[in-house]
């Protein structure tokens, strides 16, 4: 018996904005035409410059078409014949699998920057079972999505062996694709692929290029002042929105009647603030330059208003909402002549994790904790931890090691003496192992560090090692205690600007006042997290079960919370997400965004490079500057 089709979305989320400036307003229109017709597009523009905005108006315009009608109206045969096809070439378990994780007529996202490069096929395209370790049969994006949108931002930094399976999925005549190790194609004829990039033309593959779909340029926010006003408000009622203050919020801005504190940004009373106070510092935005556009602009306003103290009078609390607006405006703008906008690039050197995180973090803590390697800075370290961890169950050669460190312009010596003493350092430690002789030596990791990490007491939600010797960082640690207050924050940094090392001195100052849980997210995503969750506090596996797997998980642990995370005094216990820019499954993020909404008894932290758009309403940005570790 075929069950139930997916339906689509009863109210498409749109979350974009309506243009001011008159080039804008043509490039919306000429979207417009293009998603009437379900015709891809690629937008070029700075980072933050509101790329994905244009693309969710994309998806609004075609929600609000003829095609759009049409695929509702042919779903239900489509799917009935897409279920048969799955029904006849897979087990009933790979099926199912595929039919649950089906999403019908939404907007999807996945950043080419930041998904992880050997996992960015699968990711896309999907896989079969046993075509890597362990592997089991899943399902791509590409897959599973129908009648819909996948929006690939920073298309160019996708890994190079991706690219000629992508130029048959944008073939316009037949698009199609196909899993790892799979025989069997997919069509994709009711799939649209929206990409961006803030890389210029001529930088992008050109086979690529002539069938992505039509070119859309749109400028940074210096270059289109008039749209500055228009998104102001809307920072500022999310800033609002942050706040846990609710009793102190309603009380000042007099509101009587709300159904849900979630709906205290959407009074008339805040609109009504949030535009005079647009409408107010406008003219003060506009004078300065946006290296970060949006981003920063929306970092700007929602910092302020959340480490706003709550005043009595509504006066008082704009004169210091002003005060703080300004100090953050210094910290992410530029005075006028401050030049051009500089386009933000993924750093050559970011060392991505491995399928353990928890065992990264357990062999870097060890050998820099303990001074282990004395002449090995914490680039070098972090990248050795994460091939060890990697190689855990297999063994690798001298020459390996040497060729994974030449991929890192920031490590200069990688002589094949210093390697081999390193190596020959950890092998008295018994932490790395060795067999074989001259050519036939083979390296490996030894059972002793993973057995710490996934013995039956261990700690999970350990902190990273503290070093006294770093250099203070009081007045950034001050600022993020206010921000604790909105109960969800996210640390935004480029790699090497100290995200980890800061969180773990705020950790180590505040530990008296609050308990901190802190995770590493990995290639394993949220799956992992679960799974050690599961073993810590003893609940047995579910079983199979219909719906989102990940959901599924967060209901089933919500009850436990108590268990696995302890308050101290009155104050919340804070789980901390590393790595969260390392996430590559929309799946994961949409999952982050259910677990903040749903573990209201914790305060939860995210860490990474750059803040998803799915978090924007969620999370209260914290940026953090760079800073040198050591003391002088």
């Amino acid at each position: 018996m075929i069950p139930k089709a997916p339906d689509f979305p009863d109210e498409p989320i749109y979350e974009g904005f309506i243009p001011q400036n008159p080039e804008t307003k043509k490039i919306y229109e000429e979207v417009e035409a293009f998603a009437r017709h379900g015709k891809p597009i690629m937008i070029f523009g700075p980072t933050g410059a509101g790329k994905e905005f244009l693309a969710r108006h994309y998806y609004k315009a075609l929600t609000e078409s003829d095609l759009y009608e049409q695929w509702k109206l042919g779903w239900q045969k489509k799917f009935a014949e897409l279920y048969k096809i799955y029904d006849d070439r897979y087990s009933s378990d790979d099926r199912d699998k595929f039919i649950n994780a089906l999403t019908v007529g939404t907007f999807n996202s996945i950043n080419g920057a930041t998904i992880i490069p050997t996992l960015a096929e699968s990711i896309l395209f999907g896989h079969e079972k046993n075509v890597f370790n362990e592997a089991e049969t899943t399902p791509g994006l590409l897959e599973v999505i129908k009648c819909g949108v996948l929006f690939i931002d920073e298309i160019g930094d996708l890994p190079k062996k991706v690219a000629p399976k992508l130029l048959k999925a944008l073939d316009t005549g037949n698009p199609m694709a196909r899993r790892i190790g799979s025989k069997m194609d997919y069509l994709l004829e009711d799939l649209i692929i929206i990409s961006a990039t803030n890389r210029p033309r001529h930088e992008i593959r050109e086979d690529l290029y002539y069938r992505i779909g039509a070119d859309i340029e749109i400028k940074g926010l210096d270059d289109r002042p008039e749209d500055f006003q228009n998104f102001i408000p809307g920072f500022i009622c999310n800033g609002i929105g942050q706040r846990k203050d609710y009793e102190d919020i309603r009380r000042l801005f007099k509101i009587k009647e709300v159904e849900s504190n979630a709906d205290i940004p959407k009074t008339k009373e805040v609109r009504k603030f949030a535009k005079k106070q647009a409408k107010a510092l406008a003219k003060f935005v506009e004078r300065r330059k946006w290296p970060g556009n949006l981003r920063a602009l929306n970092r700007v306003f929602e910092s302020a208003i959340v480490t706003t103290l709550p005043i009595d009078h509504l006066d008082n609390f704009t004169d210091a909402f002003i005060e703080r607006f300004h100090i953050y405006c210094e910290r992410n703008s530029k005075d006028p002549g401050g030049g051009k906008i500089n386009s933000e690039r993924r750093d050559v050197n970011l060392v991505f994790p491995s399928r353990y995180p928890r065992l990264d973090k357990r062999i870097f803590d060890e050998i820099s904790g303990k001074d282990l390697l004395p002449n090995m800075n914490d680039t070098e370290i972090n990248i050795l931890s994460k091939y060890l961890s990697s190689s855990y169950g297999s063994v690798f050669e001298l020459r390996d090691l040497i060729e994974e460190f030449k991929k890192y312009p920031v490590i200069r010596h990688t002589s094949e003496g210093r390697i081999r003493k390193f190596l020959n350092a950890l092998i008295s430690l018994q932490i790395m192992g060795r067999s074989g002789k001259g050519k036939g030596t083979r390296y490996f990791l030894t059972d002793l560090l993973p057995d710490q990490v996934y013995s039956d007491d261990a700690d999970i939600f350990a902190l990273p090692n503290f070093k006294p010797k770093w250099t203070s960082r009081n007045k950034e640690i001050e600022d993020l205690n206010l921000f604790l207050s909105s109960e969800r924050i996210y640390i935004e940094a480029p790699e090497g600007n100290g995200k980890t090392a800061f969180i773990t001195m705020f950790c180590h100052t505040m530990q008296k006042n609050y308990n901190f849980y802190y995770y590493r997210l990995g290639t394993g995503g949220l799956m992992n997290l679960f799974q050690e969750i599961r073993s810590f506090i003893r609940i047995g596996d579910p079983g199979p079960q219909s719906g989102d797997p990940k959901a599924n998980e967060i209901s089933a642990i919500l009850p436990h919370l108590s268990t696995l995370f302890k308050k101290k005094g009155n104050n919340k216990p804070v789980l901390i997400l590393d790595d969260v820019h390392f996430v590559s499954d929309p799946g994961d993020l949409e999952a982050i965004a259910m677990i903040a909404k749903q573990w209201k008894d914790i305060i939860l932290i995210l860490i990474g490079e750059k803040q998803d758009v799915k978090f924007f309403s969620i999370f209260t940005m914290y940026p953090i500057a760079n800073w040198r570790k050591e003391g002088s």
